[in-house]
């Protein structure tokens, strides 16, 4: 099946590609550790609550059950679709960079 991907928008945001690889890791970091810890709680918690409801959803249309781990590489593919509209936004890049590494956290759990 071949996916339409429209061509990339022009975007307000400021080109954040001249980031650093430490400067993307570290604003990362601060996201997965700091801010969106004390905003939501631990990650894999949290994604194991969106499992959860995605499972209900998913299992009754398609019988389908969705870990922790699952929510997470979903949610970085999420933020790819969106890095193919705007290559260089800065929130897009780092949120995928912080959730590769609550994967890395949920595989601990899940196997």
């Amino acid at each position: 099946m071949a996916v339409y991907v429209p061509p990339p928008t022009q975007s307000d945001s400021p080109d954040y590609s001249k980031y650093s690889r430490e400067e993307l890791l570290e604003t990362a970091k601060n996201i997965v550790t700091k801010d969106r810890n004390n905003t939501y709680g631990e990650p894999e918690d949290a994604f194991q609550v969106i499992a959860d409801y995605w499972s209900v959803y998913l299992k009754n249309k398609y019988n389908i059950q969705v870990s922790s781990s699952d929510v997470a590489l979903m949610m970085n593919l999420m933020k790819i679709a969106r890095l193919t509209q705007s290559p260089t936004h800065h929130d897009s890049i780092t949120d995928a960079i912080g959730y590769l590494a609550c994967y890395g956290e949920t595989i601990k759990k899940n196997f």
